[in-house]
């Protein structure tokens, strides 16, 4: 069993995938993408781009998706930031 932070932190991630193959709604699915995204980023910026390109996928239109897109994008170095943000405005 893990310890401090990462046991429940684990835990989330789990309960989000979950979540996310449960989902039939594309927006219910988009949300929890965002959610775990946001979760990632603190450890696997990679697999948190990775979630916010299937919510892009899933909901381009929706607010939070955009919103959580261009935060990540600006914990990222110039080529990546460019990267991420064109793949999204291209989902």
């Amino acid at each position: 069993m893990k310890s401090g932070a990462a046991g429940p932190r684990a835990a989330r991630e789990e309960q989000l995938r979950r979540a996310i193959d449960a989902a039939t709604d594309a927006g219910v699915r988009a949300r929890l993408n965002v959610q775990l995204a946001e979760l990632l980023r603190l450890t696997d910026v990679a697999a948190a781009g990775e979630a916010l390109r299937r919510a892009a996928t899933d909901a381009p239109a929706l607010p939070v998706v955009t919103l959580a897109g261009l935060s990540l994008a600006r914990s990222l170095p110039g080529p990546a930031r460019l990267a991420l943000l064109t793949e999204l405005v291209a989902s």
